[in-house]
């Protein structure tokens, strides 16, 4: 006799849960809740959120020191066509900011 795996129909059961808006008029659709992450440098830490339903992630070039985008990459690898990211920057020049962006490109692959 199998038993259910608890841990995925736990999970299930938080995914039918999330909820989702039409982002502008892009035709994408986007989690209620997004992951702001500033704080985190941990790729376990949103690689939950993600299993959890979550697909909206802003982030920022100067949030730990530039790598808070290197820890991203790696907890969204394999799944970046499922994830909206957002970013932004400080600086003031277009010729800076697109380098800020390009670097973010590169950064989060």
């Amino acid at each position: 006799m199998s038993f259910p795996d608890k841990r995925k129909t736990r999970q299930n059961e938080e995914e039918k849960k999330n909820e989702y808006r039409q982002l502008g008029d892009i035709g994408y659709k986007v989690s209620l809740l997004g992951f702001g992450a500033m704080l985190t440098d941990e790729p376990p830490v949103l690689v939950r959120a993600l299993d959890m339903g979550v697909n909206y992630i802003d982030t920022s070039r100067g949030y730990k020191n530039g790598n808070n985008e290197k820890m991203i990459s790696r907890a969204i690898k394999g799944r970046r066509d499922k994830v909206f990211l957002t970013t932004k920057t400080h600086l003031k020049s277009t010729e800076r900011i697109l380098k800020d962006a390009e670097t973010s490109l590169k950064e989060l692959n």
